[in-house]
């Protein structure tokens, strides 16, 4: 999994390679997250789920194949 945040912690962007499921540490965030998948290869969005801000959080994309999940508080 490739990750990148933005300074201020206003946004998150993973990208997982064929790697449906991870657990995410999100306690850099001080409040819930809302997930959005995003589909590389057609630019589709699908939502997902509001994530608390905790060191354990589970997540699963929503089909096979590569997927970027897009966090923002």
């Amino acid at each position: 999994i490739a990750a990148g945040v933005a300074e201020d912690r206003s946004a998150a962007l993973l990208y997982l390679p064929d790697n449906p499921q991870a657990v995410l540490d999100l306690s850099m965030f001080e409040r819930p997250v809302q997930a959005t998948w995003i589909n590389p290869s057609t630019g589709a969005r699908i939502s997902g789920p509001r994530l608390a801000a905790s060191e354990s959080a589970p997540v699963k994309a929503p089909g096979s194949g590569d997927w970027l999940l897009l966090l923002r508080p």
